[in-house]
């Protein structure tokens, strides 16, 4: 993924969401937080469900609620169903 990010340069967003997903489930939480802010910035209201699991995973309930908060007011339609 980090290839294709640096041999293109005008990769789409979601190259993003797909390494911090990668990082997530390797167990490196603050490079998964780190570029799915990123990607948050770059398409907004997307890297906040990841960023969310994200500090659920590491315990932070605080900080993964108050991004919930954020998905909801950026994404009103999303639901954990859908």
């Amino acid at each position: 993924m980090m290839v294709a990010m640096r041999l293109n340069p005008l990769d789409p967003g979601w190259y993003c969401g797909v390494l911090g997903h990668a990082y997530r489930y390797a167990g490196k939480y603050e490079e998964a937080l780190n570029i799915l802010q990123d990607y948050n910035q770059q398409n907004a209201g997307f890297g906040l469900v990841d960023i969310v699991l994200t500090y659920a995973d590491i315990g932070d309930k605080q900080s993964a609620a108050s991004f919930a908060k954020k998905l909801i007011e950026a994404r009103p339609e999303f639901s954990v169903s859908a």
